[in-house]
């Protein structure tokens, strides 16, 4: 059975403060913000799953395609997409580009985004990332305002749109299992594109 509304948007609330302590926590020890995705799943659990390196244009589709099976293989009723960005600011329109970022110039912002979804809504988050003089990771800024279709389009939608059953969990686990992604449960654990874990 399906969580209400209420219920989902907490979900998400939740899985969003976990992602955020995530980022948090791995630029504090120096690490870039692994692209990860937090998954509550339809028996109430919570699961989720590292994606590999940084996302591009690349490696995007293949990771779209990935965070759709973890979402099927679970069942997930809300899931939050955590990666790491950069983003430029256009000083004269006031605006902000995710699509062209500056890298190394002075336009240039570090950014987490936190994505997450259920069936019934989308949510996001852009967190720009402030540091020290000396680079030294310092804290997250404030939130910024950036139009929904930019950021969404960075990796696209990740929950099916009508619940698995669970011949189609079964298949999704399947289709991971095959490119060397277990669920949290497996005995192996991913190699490149993924590593269940918590």
């Amino acid at each position: 059975m399906p969580m209400k509304a209420s219920k989902t948007k907490m979900a998400i609330e939740e899985l969003m403060e976990k992602a955020e302590f995530h980022a948090d926590e791995s630029l504090h020890v120096g690490c870039n913000v692994t692209p990860t995705l937090y998954i509550r799943c339809h028996d109430g659990t919570t699961t989720g799953y590292t994606l590999g390196d940084e996302i591009n244009d690349k490696n995007k589709k293949a990771l779209a395609t990935n965070t759709g099976l973890m979402c099927l293989a679970h069942g997930a009723e809300a899931a939050v997409l955590c990666i790491g960005a950069g983003m430029r600011r256009d000083e004269k329109c006031k605006t902000d580009d995710l699509s062209a970022p500056a890298a190394g110039s002075s336009e240039q912002q570090e950014i987490v985004i936190l994505l997450g979804e259920s069936r019934e809504e989308s949510f996001q988050r852009v967190l720009p990332i402030l540091r020290m003089d000396d680079g030294q990771y310092f804290r997250f800024g404030k939130e910024r305002d950036i139009h929904e279709a930019k950021v969404e389009g960075q990796i696209g939608t990740f929950l099916s749109a009508e619940i698995p059953d669970e011949q189609a969990r079964q298949e999704a686990k399947s289709l991971l299992e095959a490119q060397g992604i277990f669920p949290i449960n497996g005995k192996k654990r991913g190699r490149e594109l993924g590593m269940a874990w918590f």
